[in-house]
């Protein structure tokens, strides 16, 4: 089963929703303040995985603790998966460090915490030591999510609670790095749910470091040790044989580790990516972009030039990433080897509209200096200029706007204008109608007296203005 989030402007609550006891169950914990592409994210490894789809939000950690607390009780029969994906940081010198997670900008923000997974699985003594007990996986999707292995050290009550895997290095990282890993991890755990058998940790760990972008991490059960999987850097590096001498750890456990890997059935086998599947190399592209591994990135382009423009598994495409590191340089370097700025994710989402998440009018600027489109809809027929009003971008929509984007384009009826006197935008309001040659803007008397009416005598006094330039535009 998979808890994923409904909507960006959902209200933060508690859906207590009756969970399968014979089922796997993935739980995503968000904050409605969580950035947009962390939602967009968290869809897209929902579509990845084949299993059923909850739905739990919250908005305290103790009423959190409870529902979840709950179901991890709940599973029996077989392994739960408990899936975190939230903003995280760290603090603290190297072997000291303490990591946090983060849940938007909110005050209860700071509450996923190590004394929050105490809180969570050190229900008792007994419980830890039950060998009828199967041990939860808590799997934890965030930047530097490895500075846990400082705090959750071996033979302590909190690691002997369950299995921690962590999909991330001590640096920033993303679901594009990871995004083959989950597919792998939720087809493995299918399997097992199909075949009614536990999960194995070393199995499942095995299966989906071999397609990670980033550094992996296992911990907690019976190792001895945290037990990592390096970052992969090169094509080579993916070879199986390659990937797996990547890894650190105690001997024993490593060991067991490639135990697991030779004892796979040929059902495990078949979950295996090839390394020279596009949706791998895509990854570790995404990743070394992020990375700023220029000589990386180089290599792989050179060898596969077609991959710039072909999505990952989690449905992002590569320049989105050099955005995201705010790279011009690399990005011109990508369009002289043949980047297309109009090529769309799996949402229909151009470059643009990534920039206008991360907040980045330099690099929107910049992207549109290079002629990238500002008049692209998505799938759901929303222009980027929408989008930049809808959530407050101003800077960004005044740019689209003197980059020649279609006021005239319309979503559920409210055209840029509407919507900008709607959110109360004054300067953009001011740059579209500095622009505008179209009466299909919708400026109206109408529009003035809904401004009028909700507050807003500036935007009424600008829009009435405007009115009486032109007339004919009166009704």
């Amino acid at each position: 089963m998979y808890a994923t989030h409904k909507s960006l402007n959902s209200p933060t609550k508690i859906l207590t929703t009756t969970l399968s006891d014979t089922q796997p169950a993935f739980i995503y914990l968000y904050d409605k303040e969580v950035d947009d592409n962390s939602i967009k994210f968290c869809t897209r490894i929902a579509k990845i995985s084949h299993l059923e789809k909850y739905v739990i939000e919250f908005d305290s950690a103790e009423k959190t603790l409870a529902v979840v607390r709950n179901h991890l009780k709940n599973i029996s029969k077989q392994s739960s998966h408990l899936l975190l994906n939230v903003h995280g940081t760290s603090s603290g010198s190297k072997g000291q460090r303490k990591h946090r997670f983060i849940a938007g900008n909110s005050e209860r923000g700071e509450f996923f915490t190590k004394q929050w997974l105490e809180n969570l699985l050190c229900t008792s003594a007994e419980a830890i030591n039950s060998t009828s007990n199967v041990l939860p996986f808590i799997h934890i999707l965030k930047c530097r999510s490895k500075v846990l292995t400082d705090e959750i050290k071996p033979g302590t009550p909190l690691w002997k609670s369950g299995w921690f895997i962590l999909y991330s290095s001590s640096k920033i990282t993303s679901v594009n790095h990871f995004g083959a890993s989950l597919e792998v991890m939720s087809s493995y755990l299918e399997l097992c749910e199909s075949n009614e058998v536990q999960a194995d940790p070393l199995t499942l760990f095995y299966l989906a470091g071999l397609a990670r972008g980033d550094c992996m991490t296992i911990l907690g059960g019976d190792l001895q040790q945290p037990l990592t999987l390096h970052a992969p850097k090169s094509l080579h590096d993916l070879k199986r044989i390659y990937s797996i001498k990547l890894c650190e750890g105690s001997a024993l456990d490593k060991g067991r580790l490639l135990l697991a890997g030779i004892e796979l059935s040929s059902q495990e086998s078949s979950l295996q990516y090839d390394p020279q599947d596009n949706f791998l190399i895509t990854q570790l592209l995404a990743t070394r972009i992020e990375r700023g591994d220029l000589i990386a990135i180089k290599k792989i382009i050179h060898s596969k030039p077609k991959l710039l423009n072909h999505l990952q598994a989690v449905g992002t495409l590569p320049l989105p990433s050099a955005v995201k590191n705010h790279a011009p340089q690399l990005i011109l370097w990508m369009l002289s080897k043949g980047i297309d700025l109009k090529a769309t994710d799996s949402d229909g989402d151009t470059v643009l509209f990534y920039a206008i998440a991360y907040q980045d009018t330099i690099m929107l600027e910049f992207l549109l200096s290079l002629g990238a489109s500002p008049n692209c809809p998505n799938h759901e027929s929303i222009t980027p200029l929408i989008v930049a009003i809808e959530h407050g971008r101003t800077k960004a929509a005044e740019l689209l706007i003197k980059y020649d984007a279609d006021l005239s384009w319309t979503d559920e009826e409210d055209t840029a204008l509407t919507l900008a006197v709607s959110k109360g935008q004054l300067s953009v309001v001011s740059c579209i109608l500095e622009h505008s040659t179209d009466r299909g803007t919708g400026l109206s008397e109408q529009l003035v007296q809904q401004a009028r009416a909700d507050g807003k005598e500036d935007i009424a006094l600008l829009l009435e203005q405007a009115l009486q330039k032109r007339p004919a535009w009166k009704n």
